[in-house]
């Protein structure tokens, strides 16, 4: 079917699915059609597709992962220095 919901025959359509699992029995689905007019090669066309898709379905995962880091490393960062003030007061209570 044509965009406006006509049958021409010199389009096709191509549709790419990805479900991704986000553990803790949750999933994320992804479906994203296109429309390819006839002289478009659909190799070029699918390929372009899946990586849209790949792409999209986990940039939310992703920002998640490295907010997550972020915060792991401002984390660490903070014992490092509680275990520099605690050596510096076990030298001090030493002498």
């Amino acid at each position: 079917m044509s965009r406006n919901n006509q049958v021409n025959s010199d389009e096709r359509i191509i549709t790419y699915q990805r479900v991704l699992n986000l553990g803790n029995y949750e999933s994320k689905r992804l479906e994203i059609s296109e429309y390819l007019d006839a002289d478009e090669d659909i190799e070029i066309a699918t390929s372009r597709l899946m990586e849209l898709v790949e792409r999209k379905i986990r940039e939310d995962s992703q920002r998640k992962i490295e907010e997550e880091i972020r915060a792991a490393m401002a984390r660490l960062t903070e014992l490092k220095k509680q275990i520099d003030e605690t050596t510096q007061e076990k030298e001090i209570s030493d002498f």
